[in-house]
């Protein structure tokens, strides 16, 4: 979202053409223009001193790919336009043994964490129902 200027937040002030980026891999440094990182972890072809790049999914190892996001991370904070304040997580549980207290949705809260659990059954009767279930139980 913040390397295309169609879609970033901050697309009317920061050029993602305009502002390199060096990822090193495998003890090599390749340095691109942070828009071309970008359609290259998107699974575009980018060629640069005459090596062909793609490090989209499937293409390239995980690994190689952490480092690119690593180092856009890098790249985005460090032109001080954001500060993270805060960060975000969330929790699913698919489970015939637990339900959340409440089926309302709060967008600060949520749905709770772990502690708005609670269970369908005590752990000889959920023994019983996945016995019941053939031993395996498919979601």
């Amino acid at each position: 979202l913040y390397t295309d200027p169609s879609r970033a937040y901050n697309g009317n002030w920061y050029d993602a053409t305009a502002q390199d980026m060096t990822v090193k891999l495998d003890g090599q440094k390749v340095t691109m223009t942070v828009e071309e990182w970008s359609r290259c972890l998107n699974g575009e072809t980018i060629e640069k001193d005459g090596r062909d790049y793609n490090f989209g999914y499937g293409k390239a190892k995980t690994e190689e790919r952490l480092l690119v996001l690593a180092a856009f991370e890098n790249a985005i904070l460090s032109t001080y336009d954001y500060i993270p304040l805060a960060n975000d997580g969330s929790m699913a549980l698919l489970s015939q043994q637990v339900y959340y207290v409440t089926e309302d949705y709060n967008p600060v809260l949520e749905r709770g964490d772990i502690s708005y659990l609670r269970y369908n059954y005590s752990d000889s009767e959920w023994k019983e129902y996945v016995r019941l279930q053939g031993g395996v139980l498919k979601y």
